[in-house]
């Protein structure tokens, strides 16, 4: 079913407040629209019908649902991982899942994401890093060697809360990697990063 069905949308929503209510971390509902749009817009530009969506630094999940829509609705058949360090947060999430019926593989990994990054054997098309803002450099140091060529990286946080961190990313990734990097102006702030060259 698409994300298109407000039944769909409205049981997303009991979970974004259900997470809120746990105090478990969450992207806000209009970021949720914005990684739903680039990924789906992705998937369908560049017509890759396989591959891998990460999520690194998941929670419950609220942000790395947004992205498997996208998947669904593009027809496309990628893998959507969620990474997190709590196993509480991905059992709620697989439980969401398997409410949803998305129809898609959904996979789950406890643990690290940096460390997770550094060891996964796939290559990615899409990576949404939300993990502690300190480590968003190791975590794309982490991964580069295996995003696509033209794929993307979005990260959360890059307007508030602003840390020092930030910027160190930033540079990481527009003038160390030289990848084509904006920051859109969400509420919290998202990262858009494309791969490009031969970085």
């Amino acid at each position: 079913m698409s994300l298109r069905d407000t039944n769909i949308l409205r049981v997303i929503e009991e979970y974004y407040e259900k997470c809120n209510y746990m105090g478990i971390p969450t992207i806000r509902w209009s970021e949720g629209q914005i990684l739903y749009s680039i990924t789906y817009t992705y998937l369908t530009l560049t017509g890759r019908r396989k591959g891998y969506i990460v999520d690194a630094g998941a929670g419950a999940g609220f942000s790395t649902i947004w992205m498997a829509y996208a998947v669904v609705d593009a027809g496309t058949r990628h893998t959507v991982l969620a990474i997190d360090y709590y196993k509480r947060n991905l059992d709620m999430f697989k439980e969401l899942v398997e409410k949803l019926k998305l129809g898609i593989n959904v996979e789950t990994r406890v643990g690290d994401a940096c460390q997770i990054l550094r060891e996964y054997p796939e290559e990615v098309d899409v990576l949404f890093i939300d993990v502690e803002k300190n480590r968003y450099v190791e975590c794309v140091e982490a991964a580069k060697d295996r995003i696509k060529p033209g794929g993307i990286i979005m990260a959360h946080n890059m307007l508030s809360p602003y840390t020092v961190s930030v910027d160190k990313y930033l540079n990481y990734v527009s003038k160390i990697l030289g990848w084509k990097t904006t920051v859109i102006p969400s509420e919290m702030g998202i990262g858009l990063t494309v791969k490009t060259g031969d970085t």
